[in-house]
């Protein structure tokens, strides 16, 4: 099993309309479990991800986060098997796998989520952040400020869609989050 990953993250807390208080924690077992319980009815049974187990998708990987809110339920999750990639002359944070609770999706889950997971990537001392996403999702990513490209040297599975976060968008994630902390400090 890998250590858990080391984030000052872990310690801070955001207000988001909506969602309420989040927090960011290494998911147990126990966490996982549930997820797996419960996630899989919620997927559309066209989702190409509707049969990913996250108690299954997170073992050995160093990086493994869960979004919870006030009460302990689970936001949303994501997990890399390696922090970073050398691309192009830069870090970049690789992103493995993610997802929303299925019922959440549509709001400010997805996006809030995806700042975290910049936010993270800045903290690992990486300068962007790449993955690759099912085309469904191509939209959100570009709404997001990620640029559809497959950087120099990085190869992905057939059938999914490079994106690329550098720059203003990669910034702008940690804005958000601090933002966002900020309000929760106010309330």
């Amino acid at each position: 099993m890998p250590r858990a990953p080391q984030s000052r993250l872990l310690t801070l807390q955001w207000y988001i309309e909506g969602l309420g208080t989040l927090r960011l924690v290494v998911p147990s077992r126990d966490r996982l479990d549930a997820v797996d319980a419960t996630w899989p009815v919620e997927r559309a049974a066209t989702a190409a991800h509707r049969h990913w187990l996250w108690g299954k998708l997170m073992e050995k990987k160093p990086e493994q986060f869960a979004v919870i809110d006030a009460d302990g339920q689970t936001i949303s999750l994501w997990c890399s098997a390696k922090r970073e990639v050398r691309l192009e002359g830069r870090r970049l944070y690789r992103l493995d796998y993610v997802e929303v609770r299925p019922r959440l999706r549509g709001g400010m889950a997805g996006a809030f989520t995806l700042a975290l997971v910049g936010a993270r990537a800045a903290e690992a001392g990486c300068q962007g952040l790449v993955l690759a996403a099912f085309p469904p999702l191509k939209g959100f990513y570009a709404r997001a400020g990620g640029a559809q490209r497959l950087p120099k040297g990085w190869a992905v599975e057939r059938g999914l869609v490079p994106f690329v976060f550098e720059g203003s968008a990669f910034e702008d994630f940690q804005r958000v989050v601090t933002d966002a902390a900020r309000a929760d400090d106010e309330d």
